[in-house]
């Protein structure tokens, strides 16, 4: 069987392993906005396979926060601009001009470190999603175009940190989805400010997507070694059935699980793909829900995140590792309908 094929494999300057990333459509490129382990941020242009440091000023004015930590990221074109977005365990969200490094917006210095965080579109207005570490875990949206530090909209759920956040729409609606590691997973109509809580997921949460299968939309998540869809509307779960070659997940003694997800349409047929712990990428066919062709092996160390796009007319997952690695993949050599 087939597997997705590597067409560029690019080391970050900093020899250091990418904790997250995410990406951009700028000047008619497609940008990549990585934080590496020790927090600096780099854009990368896979197309011209060049790299790009961008210093931040520090965003708070106390001298025990007085460098800046990120460990998860989020871009979004705002006004001709990159916004990035970004906060780590012990630093709370913040919000900078990506050329210039200037602080355009921030969080509390009560607010929780940052967890998992996104860039989107909201009822067409650019924002940054961004899901915390505190019990109960709080969601905030923070509006791009913003040059203040006010308070943005904010969600309770759950009672572990969050797992993942995503970005897309129900029933013509914006929409958040988020998911957390005690398998609370909910989405929030933004419009309206209203949420709908599903049933606990089986796993605990690491991605979390949008899909539209059979012409209805379905929430995704991933977790462990499954990725499940939910009808937002039954709070239906919809699960692969066992086949001969599953073999049994033990937490207790697999190092190998999901640890990050996407969604995207491939050959006109939504899919998942994912990340691994051991490296691994695997194409998912959300119709089934099943894995398809052979994982990949490129990455050395854990992928920690993930994203399915367009690049050169060609649909890839772009994927970045604690292997100081980010790498492209063809999706098509697996497509077998």
């Amino acid at each position: 069987m087939a597997s997705p094929t590597l067409l560029l494999s690019s080391k970050i300057p900093s020899d250091c392993g990418i904790d997250d990333f995410d990406l951009v459509a700028h000047g008619g490129r497609l940008l990549a906005v990585c934080a590496d382990s020790v927090s600096n941020v780099y854009s990368w242009d896979p197309a011209a396979d060049r790299w790009r440091e961008h210093p931040l000023e520090s965003p708070f004015d106390d001298p025990d926060i007085d460098i800046v930590e990120i460990v998860g990221i989020a871009a979004v074109e705002a006004d001709g601009r990159i916004v990035v977005g970004g906060g780590a365990d012990h630093q709370p969200f913040a919000l900078w001009d990506l050329e210039t490094g200037a602080v355009r917006s921030h969080a509390r210095l009560d607010h929780a470190g940052v967890r998992r965080a996104r860039g989107g579109v909201l009822g067409g207005r650019p924002v940054l999603v961004a899901g915390d570490g505190s019990v109960p875990p709080r969601l905030r949206i923070w509006d791009a175009r913003g040059d203040d530090a006010t308070e943005p909209p904010e969600f309770h759920a759950g009672f572990e940190s969050t797992g993942d956040v995503a970005i897309g729409e129900y029933d013509g609606n914006p929409v958040v989805v988020w998911g957390q590691g005690d398998g609370t997973v909910t989405m929030w109509d933004v419009a309206k400010g209203e949420a709908s809580h599903l049933p606990r997921c089986p796993v605990g949460v690491t991605g979390v997507g949008m899909a539209t299968v059979d012409g209805e939309e379905r929430v995704v998540v991933a977790g462990e070694d499954l990725v499940a869809l939910a009808d937002p509307h039954t709070g239906e779960w919809f699960e692969p059935e066992p086949s001969e070659e599953d073999e049994e997940y033990d937490e207790d003694e697999d190092e190998s699980g999901i640890t990050c997800m996407d969604t995207g349409v491939l050959a006109g047929r939504p899919v998942a793909v994912v990340g691994t712990a051991d490296g691994r990428i695997q194409l998912w066919d959300l119709t089934t829900p099943r894995p398809i062709g052979e994982p990949a092996r490129g990455h050395e160390e854990d992928v920690n995140a993930v994203r399915v796009t367009v690049l050169d007319g060609r649909t890839v997952a772009i994927t970045a590792g604690r292997d100081d690695h980010m790498r492209v993949w063809d999706l098509a050599p697996v497509v077998d309908w």
